[in-house]
């Protein structure tokens, strides 16, 4: 079960692992799948039940967004996120009112897929997923 964050001022911030982190999406949606593994602890004096003990943890980041390039001064050159990166990020569902609230982590890029918005060639669109390597950040505010 996933935690969908969505809104029109969300805004997604990537870069190359241990880089400086830049606002690459706006208008952007993003649904956070964590999950946890579980290890079979069964025992013979479990009365026949399963007992399972928590393992690994491990999350997804899928991103939808927007970027505009007739606003550059706003947002910079289009974004190349490569396939299969190791990228850092943070997610904030809305920077502007609340900036200090946002979802981060490290992870890999998966087949992030580009077209255009409303037929028009001057708003991009991006959609892909980040699959978490290590802890997922959440909002201390939560």
């Amino acid at each position: 079960m996933g935690i969908k964050i969505a809104g029109n001022k969300g805004e997604l911030w990537l870069c190359a692992t241990g880089g400086a982190l830049a606002k690459v999406l706006s208008n952007c949606t993003c649904k956070i799948d964590p999950a946890v593994k579980t290890q079979d602890a069964t025992s013979t004096d479990s009365a026949g039940a399963d007992e399972h003990i928590a393992g690994n943890t491990s999350y997804k980041l899928t991103y939808s967004g927007r970027f505009d390039v007739s606003e550059l001064k706003l947002v910079g050159a289009p974004p190349v996120i490569a396939n299969g990166a190791m990228l850092d990020f943070k997610f904030y569902p809305n920077k502007t009112t609340y900036p200090n609230i946002w979802w981060g982590g490290t992870g890999t890029n998966r087949g992030p897929s580009i077209g255009t918005d409303q037929g028009t060639s001057t708003v991009l669109t991006y959609d892909g997923e980040i699959e978490g390597t290590g802890a997922l950040v959440v909002p201390a505010s939560m």
